[in-house]
């Protein structure tokens, strides 16, 4: 049961980017600079769901960043 180990890691790095006191959307913007690729990926559809869609340009404007830029045309 449970999610792939990689899921799992993944999860962990992208929650860690949440802090008390720090409001939701820096978070993400920090996360959307992560090394982790799926921690950025995370942060793209994220910033997409709550409406964010300067910064999920920002993350298609991402040169060299192909997943980052996928996931944000796919919003």
């Amino acid at each position: 049961g449970g999610p792939p180990e990689v899921d799992r890691v993944s999860g962990e790095v992208f929650h860690g980017y949440f802090k008390p006191n720090t409001p939701t959307t820096r978070s993400l913007v920090e996360a959307l600079e992560a090394d982790e690729e799926a921690v950025r990926v995370l942060a793209v559809s994220a910033l997409g769901s709550i409406g964010a869609m300067d910064m999920v340009l920002r993350g298609l404007n991402r040169a060299g960043d192909a997943p980052v830029r996928r996931a944000a045309i796919e919003i």
